[in-house]
């Protein structure tokens, strides 16, 4: 059975800022407390699409290849290629849009799969 997982927030800094950050896809760890260690295979740069990283987890890992990156739009996909997590068919995305009010960013994260 497909299952959705949505989380949006806004975000106290101005888009270009956020996507600095958010649009290295090895650089989670410096914004997500769960992530230990990324390292992308392949010495292939954090921004071409195919690129697979592979993600340090406190008990585990994942790894998980980049299906789009999207500049103009703000937004990137990958998808969970093996790991220990016990689910299949993971398909997740960032999405960020500009708030005009204070010049903030509002952020989303949503992910698709199944849970095996």
């Amino acid at each position: 059975m497909p299952n959705t997982v949505y989380i949006s927030d806004v975000i106290d800094a101005p888009i270009e800022k956020v996507w600095e950050i958010m649009r290295d896809y090895n650089g989670m760890p410096s914004y997500h407390p769960g992530i230990k260690k990324s390292v992308i295979g392949g010495d292939l740069p954090s921004d071409q699409i195919g690129c697979v990283r592979r993600l340090t987890l406190g008990d585990g890992y994942v790894r998980e290849v980049l299906l789009c990156l999207d500049d103009r739009n703000y937004v990137f996909t990958y998808e969970i290629i093996e790991g220990t997590l016990p689910v299949r068919r993971y398909v997740a995305g960032v999405r960020l849009h500009r708030v005009t009010q204070g010049n903030r960013t509002f952020g989303e994260w949503w992910a698709d799969f199944e849970v095996v």
